[in-house]
């Protein structure tokens, strides 16, 4: 099945899904090459997005025509069409879905990383349908109310407890910097690997490129992120599921979603929810609880 992906007529509202591939895409220090590109592109093929769109593709660090030519393969043997934007090596992916909303004038984005993975079919439009709902801001396909302060802080007792001197010490300098930038848990945030919202709310959002990793967590779910960015405009941010329905945040850990059971509902995979799928139950429960508290289990 070949997707929809096309400038809209006109009177249409303008959707444009966003995604990102990295030139140097890694995991835990391993090259992954054309794998996740390609992973992506079969479930962008095989699942009827539900609704018409356009395909921008951001490129990061690809030098030369001659580097970006096994990725335009890739696109071609599949029949995708897309537009190409090269973005900043910098920021992040943060930093990537800021220069294309002010290179793009849509009405609303979904932006996919590299590690993305469509699931089931009307995955655009179930996201589009929430997001254009009365007071919706970021609309994901994956949430969480973990804390990066109150991981620091459990590490510093779990070190304190054990009589790990120098790790203690290293733990309380990381909460106490941390404090300062986020919300203790429950810090409920839309994660970044998959998510839209309508450029009315797009434009009125910091996209500070992030500089380095602890930056792009605080981009995500810190105190000035765009899930908070979001709740001070009065927004409500919601997950989706595979089943069409938009969860309020006192419902994201039934969900179905982020680690959640089997993650039966999740509309859009990435690296964290397919860690949390090959896990073992004892690390299940562990991610689980990192996500959700310790009431939750996998």
């Amino acid at each position: 099945m070949t997707p929809t992906s096309r400038t809209p007529s006109a009177g249409e509202q303008d959707t444009c899904v966003a995604y990102l591939i990295d030139s140097l895409y890694r995991r835990e220090g391993a090259d992954l090459g054309l794998a996740p590109v390609a992973r992506f592109l079969e479930s962008y093929v095989t699942h009827d997005a539900g609704a018409s769109h356009r395909l921008l593709v951001m490129r990061r660090g690809f030098r030369s025509a001659q580097a970006w030519a096994p990725h335009a393969s890739e696109f071609e043997k599949r029949g995708v069409t897309y537009k190409a934007l090269d973005v900043l090596d910098t920021g992040y992916d943060l930093g990537a879905y800021g220069q294309a909303v002010e290179s793009s004038t849509a009405d609303a984005y979904c932006f996919l990383n590299t590690s993305s993975e469509v699931l089931c079919d009307g995955w655009l439009a179930h996201l589009h349908n929430a997001a254009h709902t009365r007071a919706a801001g970021l609309v994901g396909a994956t949430g969480s109310f973990e804390s990066a302060y109150s991981y620091q802080l459990s590490a510093y007792h779990t070190a304190r407890r054990s009589g790990d001197a120098l790790a203690s010490v290293r733990y309380w300098i990381g909460a106490r910097r941390r404090r300062r930038q986020f919300d203790a848990f429950p810090n409920p945030h839309i994660r970044t690997s998959g998510f839209m919202l309508r450029r009315s709310i797009a434009v009125r959002l910091q996209w500070r490129p992030p500089r380095t990793r602890s930056d792009a967590l605080r981009c995500e779910s810190g105190r000035s992120g765009l899930s908070s960015q979001a709740r001070a405009l009065g927004l409500r941010n919601l997950i989706v599921g595979c089943d069409g329905r938009a969860y309020e945040q006192d419902e994201w850990a039934s969900s179905g979603t982020f680690r959640c059971g089997e993650q039966s509902n999740l509309l859009i995979a990435d690296n964290r929810t397919r860690q949390y799928q090959a896990g073992s139950m004892e690390e299940r429960i562990r991610l689980a609880q990192l996500a959700w508290g310790d009431g939750r289990h996998a």
